[in-house]
């Protein structure tokens, strides 16, 4: 969470123990980078709310108790935001839209509940529009974030909601690196 007090893309790194220790790398991007990932990224409510605190309390209890899977799937994840780091860092937009998807393959390692036969359904069928999607922190707000492929414009998101999913509340909102 202390990422949303930095502006842009960063990367957080602490040490284990108390306090903790903050050491908090804004990425810096070229301004083509930035203004892709602003044109092609989106959020999209997807109507499915769950208590992050569940999720939440399933997974440290996994840690605690280690679960080699678990582990494996943090280990991976803090090497994977590196990565997704690194390519954004060289402009490479289409590898960090796949690695999103990468990224909630992870999280659902670490607990398969954070995720719902809904959710599938929606991120399967954005598989053809975007580059990549993921559930944004601990998925209980009911967003996740997505980057279209290169030629495929927010208006035909908008247009797939509507025919897969008109009348809900499925709703895709733009997004925009915080300066």
């Amino acid at each position: 969470m202390i990422g949303g007090m930095y502006p842009g893309i960063k990367l957080t790194f602490t040490k284990p123990g108390i306090p903790q220790e903050y050491d908090v790398q804004t990425l810096m991007l070229s301004k083509a980078t930035e203004a892709e990932l602003n044109y092609r990224g989106f959020l999209m409510y997807t109507g499915q709310r769950r208590l992050a605190r569940s999720v939440l309390r399933r997974v440290v209890s996994n840690y605690v108790c280690n679960n080699r899977e678990s582990l494996a799937a943090f280990d991976e994840t803090r090497r994977l935001a590196v990565i997704m780091a690194h390519e954004l860092r060289r402009g490479n937009v289409n590898i960090f839209g796949n690695l999103l998807s990468e990224h909630m393959r992870l999280l659902k390692q670490l607990d398969a509940s954070s995720s719902n036969i809904m959710l599938d359904h929606i991120m399967d069928g954005l598989k053809d529009l975007t580059d990549g999607t993921t559930l944004c922190g601990a998925a209980g707000g009911g967003f996740l974030y997505g980057i279209s492929k290169a030629n495929v414009t927010h208006d035909d998101i908008r247009a797939w909601i509507e025919q897969e999913y008109g009348g809900t509340a499925i709703r895709l909102y733009t997004s925009e690196i915080s300066k």
